[in-house]
């Protein structure tokens, strides 16, 4: 799994069988969420920020989900904001090419690429984000940087 994966939750008698949805989750939402439904929300820190947004109601079907967005960090540099059914790129991760292949090397030998101007992918359309379409959808850039803006 990576980014976009399914996400199952069995709760009988709490969650909806068979209820599907698109929606955005991010692992890091069950922080708050857990703290939410074990009665806990007290314990959760309020001196830092915490990336996490509780999602109690929307996986209990009372609402929609709490998140819009979500951003990719590595090292401490924005890769890339998803926002809503676009993701626009700033880092790219590139592996290694050449005759020589060993194991990991995708992972452990890859490098960073900042990008000159971001790329910009619909993954409803194109999930395997094969199409860098920054023209059509220019407008996104404001949004996502809004996004990272209220971040900060």
């Amino acid at each position: 799994g990576a980014i976009r994966v399914p996400c199952i939750i069995r709760w009988p008698g709490r969650t909806d069988p068979g209820r599907v949805s698109n929606e955005i989750v991010s692992i890091l939402d069950f922080y708050r969420t857990f703290a939410r439904v074990a009665g806990a929300v007290d314990l959760v820190p309020t001196d830092r920020a915490i990336d996490s947004v509780d999602q109690s109601s929307f996986f209990f079907g009372q609402a929609e989900s709490g998140r819009s967005s979500v951003m990719w960090f590595l090292h401490g540099e924005l890769l890339a904001v998803k926002w809503r059914n676009f993701k626009v790129h700033t880092i790219v991760r590139e592996r290694p090419s050449g005759n020589v292949v060993e194991t990991g090397q995708g992972t452990v030998g890859a490098f960073d690429v900042k990008l000159g101007n971001p790329w910009v992918f619909d993954i409803e359309n194109d999930p395997k984000e094969l199409w860098n379409s920054p023209v059509p959808n220019s407008w996104v850039f404001p949004l996502s940087g809004q996004v990272v803006a209220s971040y900060e």
